[in-house]
C-alpha cells in the first residue's frame, strides 16, 4: 500500500504542477487584463466544482460500511446529484450580472465556466469511483491525463487567439477529449457510464428512506464544502476590487501561494481513505500526520520566498517585484491558505462520517469570511486584508482542531 501511495503522491505532484504551470505561463502570453480576468474566472470555477469533493468524501463513507449495497447507493446517487448541479448551474447563470461583477471579470466568461463545470462531471464521478475503490495509481493518472490535455489545448489557444475567453473555452473542450482516453485506458475497470447519471431506474435504492437521507445530506454538505472552497479565491477577489483594473501584483503573488492549496490537496485524499469508522483512535495519528505535511508545505513555501522570492516570481511570471514586498504579503497569502486547507481537511472528514458537524463547521466559517469581504473598509491596504482574514481563517482551524480532537477523544473513550 505504501507503494501504491508513493506512485500515488508523484502522480498527483506531477498533476498539480501542470496545473500550477497553466498560470504563469498563460501570464506569459496574454495581455494583462486577460491574465487577470482568466486567473480569477478559473480559481472562480476551481472553488465552485471543489463542491464535488464531498461526494468523492461521502462515497468513501459508503464504500467502507461493508452492506455490499455501496455501489448501488453511490450510482443512484450521482444520478440524483447530477440534477442538483443542474439547478445550481441555472441559479448562477441567473445570478451571473451579480457574481461576475463582484468579481471584476466579464459576464461573457460564465459560458466557458458553464461549459467547463459540465465537463469536469464525468472526471469527479471516475475518480470518486477510482477513489472508492482504492485503486489510486489510476486515480494519479486520470488527474496528469486531464491536467495535461488541458494545459496544451489552453496554451496552443492563449498563443492563437490572445482571449481569455477562447482559452478557457478550449480547456473544456481537453476536458472532453480526456474523458474519451480516460474511458478507453481503463475500459476493464467497469467505470460508470456518463450516460449513467441520467437515469433514475434503480427505483429500490430510490424508495428508502435511508437514501433519502443521503441525498439530503449530501444535497448541504455539497453547498458547505463550496462555501469553503469560494472562501480560498476570496482574499484576490476582496483585494483586486480594491484597485481598479485589479492588482496584477496580487494576482502574481495569489498564483505562488496557490502551490499551497495543490500540494495539500494531494495529501487530503489518502487521509481520508484511511479514516477508520469503527475506530476513531486510529484516525489521531493520520490525522496529525496530515497537520504536520500541512505546516512543512507552508514552512518550505515561506523560507523559499524569503530566499529566493525575486527570483522565484521572475522565472515563473517574467516579472520584478522588491523583496519585501513578495515576503510579507506572500507569507500572509501562503498562511491564509494553509489555514484554510486545515478547515477543509476537518470539514471533509466529517462528511466520511456523514457528520452534521461538517455542514455546522463549515457554514460558520466561510459566513465569518463572506461577512469580512461584505463589509471590510474600502481604506484597508494589501496587507491589513490579509491580516484580517488570517486571523479569521485561524480562529476558525482552531476551533476545528479542538473539534476534531474531542471527537476523537470521545469515540476512543467508547
Amino acid at each position: 500500500m505504501k507503494k501504491t501511495l508513493i506512485i500515488f503522491v508523484i502522480l498527483s505532484v506531477v498533476a498539480s504542477a501542470i496545473n500550477y504551470l497553466a498560470y504563469p505561463l498563460l501570464g506569459r502570453i496574454l495581455p494583462a487584463s486577460q491574465y487577470i480576468d482568466i486567473t480569477v474566472s478559473l480559481s472562480f470555477l476551481t472553488q465552485i466544482t471543489t463542491f464535488l469533493s464531498s461526494i468523492i468524501a461521502i462515497t468513501i463513507g459508503l464504500t467502507k460500511d461493508g452492506t455490499g449495497n455501496g455501489k448501488k447507493t453511490i450510482e443512484a446517487l450521482q444520478s440524483v446529484l447530477f440534477k442538483l448541479f443542474l439547478v445550481l448551474i441555472v441559479i448562477i447563470a441567473v445570478l451571473s450580472p451579480f457574481i461576475f461583477k463582484a468579481i471584476s471579470v466579464p459576464v461573457l466568461f460564465l459560458i466557458p465556466i458553464i461549459f467547463m463545470m459540465l465537463t469536469s462531471l464525468p472526471i469527479t464521478i471516475v475518480s470518486g469511483y477510482l477513489n472508492g475503490k482504492q485503486l489510486l495509481i489510476k486515480l494519479g493518472f486520470v488527474a496528469v491525463i486531464s491536467a495535461g490535455l488541458q494545459l496544451t489545448l489552453g496554451l496552443v489557444s492563449a498563443q492563437l487567439f490572445q482571449s481569455g475567453i477562447i482559452t478557457v473555452s478550449s480547456m473544456a473542450i481537453a476536458q472532453i477529449l480526456a474523458i474519451s482516453i480516460i474511458y478507453y485506458i481503463f475500459r476493464k475497470e467497469s467505470l460508470p457510464s456518463p450516460l449513467s447519471i441520467f437515469s433514475l431506474k434503480r427505483t429500490n435504492v430510490l424508495k428508502q428512506p435511508a437514501f433519502k437521507k443521503l441525498v439530503y445530506y449530501t444535497a448541504f454538505a455539497s453547498c458547505a464544502i463550496m462555501l469553503v472552497s469560494l472562501t480560498q479565491v476570496l482574499d484576490l477577489v476582496v483585494i483586486n476590487a480594491q484597485t481598479e483594473g485589479g492588482s496584477k501584483f496580487y494576482t502574481d503573488i495569489y498564483i505562488i501561494s496557490r502551490i499551497v492549496f495543490f500540494a495539500g490537496m494531494i495529501f487530503i485524499w489518502p487521509f481520508l481513505g484511511s479514516i477508520d469508522l469503527e475506530n476513531s483512535k486510529n484516525n489521531i495519528k493520520p490525522a496529525l500526520k496530515l497537520l504536520g505535511l500541512f505546516s512543512l508545505i507552508a514552512v518550505g513555501m515561506i523560507v523559499g520566498l524569503f530566499l529566493f522570492g525575486s527570483l522565484i516570481i521572475y522565472l515563473l511570471l517574467g516579472v520584478t517585484y522588491a523583496q519585501d514586498m513578495i515576503f510579507t504579503i506572500g507569507t500572509l497569502s501562503i498562511i491564509f491558505k494553509v489555514l484554510l486547507l486545515v478547515v477543509t481537511a476537518i470539514t471533509l472528514y466529517f462528511m466520511v462520517l456523514r457528520s452534521p458537524v461538517a455542514i455546522v463547521y463549515s457554514v460558520l466559517v466561510s459566513s465569518a469570511l463572506f461577512a469580512y469581504a461584505a463589509l471590510h473598509s474600502k481604506g484597508f491596504s494589501t496587507q491589513e486584508i490579509l491580516v484580517h482574514m488570517v486571523t479569521i481563517a485561524g480562529i476558525g482551524a482552531i476551533v476545528g482542531v479542538g473539534i476534531l480532537i474531542k471527537h476523537m477523544s470521545l469515540k476512543s473513550r467508547a
